[in-house]
């Protein structure tokens, strides 16, 4: 999840308000305390698919 919102050059704001959830949950998520519910890995799942599909090329995570 890093590494997207990384190559994506977003913040954790903004991955935070892409996924629904407060952005304190993806720094949580990013240092390894805790992680996403089955339900916002498949939010975050399908923002890869519509990203990569919105850039040719580009690889999913």
């Amino acid at each position: 999840m890093l590494r997207f919102k990384e190559q994506m050059g977003w913040s954790q704001r903004i991955l935070s308000n892409k996924l629904g959830v407060d952005v304190g949950t993806v720094s949580r998520w990013e240092r390894g305390l805790g992680g996403p519910s089955s339900s916002a890995w498949k939010r975050f799942r399908n923002l890869q698919l519509s990203q990569s599909e919105d850039s040719p090329g580009a690889t999913a995570l």
